[in-house]
């Protein structure tokens, strides 16, 4: 299902950023993020109902890795900016308790804790339409216990709401005439991760004045050093450019719309890009020519990914060659699958420019 929803979302969420990037007159920019928006907002509805699937059925696991928490929340806000308009949007670094260092480092499921933070954030500004969001951070010096605190000045929730609030398919409007999108699954997925990390999350809030959303997690404080960890570099890596090595890569992809949006970026960070269209197709160009990085999908028919990246490690002169997946399947264990035929990193479809170029940059760094 992740394969099959998600994949006719990459060329029109990517086309559209491509030309959105280097179109410059009006009207054609407000009608290319309309489709952008469309986009992205049809892709937050799958992600939502297939984590939800997912986390219902015992399938999520838990993947500590070790990085810098501030680091992580800043990216967050910056990313809650392209939804936020208008909006003030804050960081309180020690509000009501002890600040976070600013190179703190835990240990815990990085890509949880991100989804947990990204859609509070995302939901407090899609409910406000003036005034803040601010994201308020505090440590309890007793126990490793981090507080974050998602507070806003919008529409406040009614009583009667709140006791449903984290209950799935619940939301705040749900009348014909409501102007916010949605099916009411962001903070079901949020509460049951919370739970997932033995956290807690609470509500609090007036209609018409605002909400405050508070998680504590009992966060495993890390012991390595900055150097080790998931830099503030490529978590900050955002904005677009040409890549910082010469690179000639090598794109494998069954379909031509895919093949197109990855040319197409590639192009634009300054790599010198060869197009295979199956996994045997890529085997026998890896063995006549060195490639700086593989780009490659994995539901393939001849070969697929997977067995292609084998062999291409035993096989080949790009056994070092660094590969990434680029696959519409989300699910931890294609990730761990990936890893274990010799990938080097992962990108899901639809591509996003800013991720693909950040994963490519921690490839090479």
């Amino acid at each position: 299902m992740s394969h099959e929803m998600r994949t006719p979302l990459n060329p029109i969420i990517g086309f559209s950023e491509v030309l959105l990037e280097s179109t410059k007159q009006e009207p054609e920019r407000s009608q290319l993020q309309t489709i952008l928006n469309a986009g992205n907002r049809q892709l937050h509805l799958i992600d939502d109902i297939l984590d939800y699937m997912r986390i219902n059925r015992g399938s999520v696991k838990f993947s500590p890795e070790i990085f810098g928490i501030l680091d992580l929340c800043e990216h967050v806000m910056a990313d809650a900016s392209i939804v936020a308009h208008s909006l003030e949007l804050n960081i309180i670094n020690g509000a009501k308790g002890t600040a976070f260092a600013t190179d703190l480092l835990v240990e815990t499921d990085l890509m949880i804790v991100r989804r947990i933070l990204d859609n509070l954030v995302n939901n407090a500004c899609k409910y406000t339409r003036t005034g803040s969001v601010t994201l308020r951070l505090s440590k309890s010096d007793a126990s490793n216990r981090f507080r974050f605190q998602v507070e806003d000045t919008g529409i406040g929730i009614d009583r009667e709401v709140l006791k449903h609030i984290f209950k799935p398919f619940s939301q705040a409007d749900s009348s014909y005439t409501r102007k916010h999108e949605g099916v009411g699954l962001g903070l079901a997925i949020c509460s049951k991760l919370v739970k997932l990390l033995e956290g807690a999350i609470t509500v609090e809030s007036e209609l018409g004045k605002g909400s405050v959303f508070t998680v504590e997690l009992p966060l495993q404080i890390a012991q390595e050093s900055k150097g080790e960890s998931t830099s503030r570099e490529i978590l900050e890596a955002t904005k677009l450019g040409d890549l910082s090595h010469a690179c000639r890569a090598l794109i494998v992809d069954d379909k031509e719309d895919n093949l197109l949006i990855l040319n197409a970026l590639l192009d634009r960070f300054g790599a010198t890009v060869t197009e295979a269209s199956n996994g045997q197709e890529a085997l026998e160009l890896c063995k006549m020519h060195n490639y700086d990085l593989i780009l490659m999908d994995l539901a393939m028919p001849m070969l697929n990914g997977l067995d292609a990246t084998r062999q291409i490690r035993g096989e080949t002169i790009n056994k070092i060659t660094p590969i990434i997946a680029v696959t519409a399947d989300v699910s931890h264990s294609v990730q761990e699958n990936c890893e274990k035929a010799g990938m080097n990193g992962y990108v899901s479809k639809p591509v996003k420019p800013k991720i693909l170029l950040r994963e490519i940059e921690r490839i090479f760094s």
